[in-house]
């Protein structure tokens, strides 16, 4: 399920999750043959990292809802598109606008926004204000 929404996810069909259930270790292949870690150490890209981290809420999601494990109606995203470039922005959108939960997420990105249908938009304004003290007369101390 968590190799499904990934390839979805990333518009790459053949890529395949390598999750090692002994260490839990997580893995994606690369060109070389070689693995390239889901770690501390810096293996993979920012937009692999956020791609894997998006498709892991969506398996479980999926799989919890299957299972009557959990029962997610909505999910909650900030800023789920942040490291991405165009094209994995638009695959990643073309796969959450397909997804069964409904989907309440943040985004300063117009071409993210733009993909959703709005029921209310809110907007941020930033305001300014003076900072007084009272004195122990004002409190009625």
């Amino acid at each position: 399920t968590w190799t499904k929404h990934f390839r979805e996810l990333s518009d790459e069909p053949e890529i395949e999750l390598q999750v090692n259930r002994d260490s839990g270790a997580i893995a994606l292949p690369s060109s070389s043959d070689e693995r390239r870690l889901y770690d501390r150490r810096g293996d993979l890209s920012d937009s692999e990292l956020q791609l894997l981290n998006l498709s892991f809420i969506l398996a479980l999601n999926e799989h919890g809802n299957r299972t009557s494990a959990i029962n997610w109606g909505t999910m909650v995203l900030d800023e789920p598109f942040s490291n991405l470039d165009a094209e994995r922005r638009e695959s990643s959108l073309s796969h959450l606008v397909k997804s069964d939960p409904q989907i309440i997420l943040t985004s300063s990105d117009s071409a993210v926004i733009n993909r959703f249908e709005q029921h209310e938009k809110l907007e941020l304004k930033h305001s300014s204000s003076k900072q007084t003290t009272f004195s122990d007369q004002e409190w009625g101390a």
